[in-house]
C-alpha cells in the first residue's frame, strides 16, 4: 500500500469513527439490534421523535400511553422532538416499547449521558508550552503542530465578526484572556424578560442548559469549557497567559456539561440555540466546538447536528487527545 493510500485509509477510518458517534442505532444484517439501554442514560425520561405531520391527537395519545406527568418540546426550533417524563411505574425500556408502537412516532430513545474529553492546560506560548500552536517555521519548531504561530506572523489572527459556539462546560466570561472575545447578546438585557423572544431569559452571554439558567459560568466546575475557549480564542498579543488559535473571534457559551457530564438532549438544545441565533439574527456562526463524547448513538442529537449543518454551522467533534 502506498503512503498516499494509507493516508486516505486513515482519513476514512477517522471519519467512520466520528460518524459512528452520532449515527442512529440500527440492526446489523443477520444480527441482533444493539441494546440502547446498555449505555448510560437518564432513568426518568425518553426522547420521542414524531413523524412530520403527526396530528396533535396522535402526539397526545402517545404521551398518555406512558402516563407522562409532563412533556415538552426539545427546543423552540425542534417541533417534532419531545422530551417525555415518565409516569409512575414506567421504566425507560417499557416506555420505549409503549411509545414505539404508537401511530405517528418515528423513534424513541434514551437521553444518553456524555462527558467532557479532557486535555492538558499549558499556560504559555513563548516558553514552548503550547506545543500544538507551533509549525515548521516557528521557534520552537514543530512539524506536527497546527502552524498557528506561522499564520499569526502573517497577520492572520482572526476576526471579531466570526462566531464559534462552545458546546461544553461554561466559559469564565470575565477571564483576562477571554472577556474581549466572549459574545454579548445585543438583543437581550438583564431585566427578567425574554427580550429577543428566543425562549431564554437574560441570555446575555449564552445559556446554561445543564442548570437551565443564564449563568454560563459556575466556578471551577467549568474549567474544561474555559480551557477549550482559550484554545479557540484566548486573546493573543496582550502579554497575558495563553494565545488561542484565533486572537480575534466571538465565542458563544452553550453550556450543557456539569461537573460529571451531561445529557444528549441538552447538547441538542444547545445546538438548536445556536442554529436559531444564526437563522433569525444572521450571526456568522461558522462552527461549534464539541470536546465531549459518550457511548450512546442518539438520533435526536444527529438531527440537531443536521439542522445546524443546514444552517452552515460546522460540527467539530473531539477525536481523542
Amino acid at each position: 500500500m502506498t503512503r498516499r493510500a494509507r493516508h486516505v485509509l486513515v482519513a476514512l477510518l477517522s471519519l467512520a469513527v466520528m460518524l459512528a458517534a452520532v449515527a442512529p442505532v440500527v440492526a446489523a444484517p443477520g444480527g441482533n439490534k444493539p441494546n440502547p439501554l446498555a449505555r448510560p442514560h437518564a432513568k426518568d425520561r425518553v426522547l420521542v421523535g414524531f413523524k412530520p405531520g403527526a396530528s396533535p391527537g396522535k402526539r397526545n395519545r402517545a404521551v398518555a400511553a406512558v402516563n407522562s406527568p409532563r412533556s415538552e418540546r426539545l427546543s423552540p426550533i425542534a417541533s417534532d422532538i419531545v422530551v417525555v417524563k415518565l409516569g409512575p411505574g414506567q421504566t425507560v425500556g417499557s416506555a420505549i416499547d409503549e411509545l414505539s408502537a404508537q401511530p405517528g412516532v418515528a423513534y424513541v430513545e434514551p437521553d444518553y449521558w456524555v462527558t467532557a474529553v479532557e486535555s492538558s492546560d499549558d499556560p504559555y506560548y513563548t516558553n514552548g508550552s503550547l506545543w500544538g500552536m507551533y509549525g515548521d517555521g516557528t521557534t520552537p519548531s514543530n512539524q506536527y503542530g497546527s502552524g498557528a504561530g506561522e499564520a499569526w506572523a502573517r497577520g492572520q489572527i482572526g476576526k471579531q465578526s466570526v462566531f464559534v459556539g462552545v458546546i461544553d462546560e461554561g466559559i469564565k466570561v470575565d477571564h483576562a484572556d477571554l472577556s474581549a472575545n466572549v459574545w454579548s447578546n445585543p438583543w437581550e438585557t438583564v431585566n427578567g424578560e425574554d427580550d429577543d423572544d428566543n425562549g431564554y431569559i437574560d441570555d446575555v452571554n449564552g445559556w446554561d442548559f445543564y442548570n437551565d439558567d443564564a449563568g454560563v459560568y459556575d466556578g471551577i466546575g467549568d474549567d474544561h469549557g474555559t480551557h477549550v475557549a482559550g484554545t479557540i480564542g484566548a486573546r493573543g498579543g496582550n502579554g497575558t497567559g495563553v494565545a488561542g488559535v484565533n486572537w480575534r473571534v466571538t465565542m458563544i457559551s452553550a453550556k450543557f456539561l456539569g461537573p460529571d457530564g451531561g445529557y444528549s438532549s441538552d447538547a441538542a438544545k444547545a445546538l438548536d440555540y445556536l442554529t436559531d441565533l444564526k437563522d433569525r439574527h444572521g450571526l456568522n456562526i461558522v462552527a461549534t466546538s464539541n470536546s465531549w463524547g459518550g457511548e450512546g448513538a442518539s438520533t435526536t442529537l444527529l438531527d440537531a447536528i443536521n439542522r445546524a449543518g443546514d444552517a452552515g454551522i460546522l460540527f467539530v467533534a473531539a477525536a481523542g487527545n
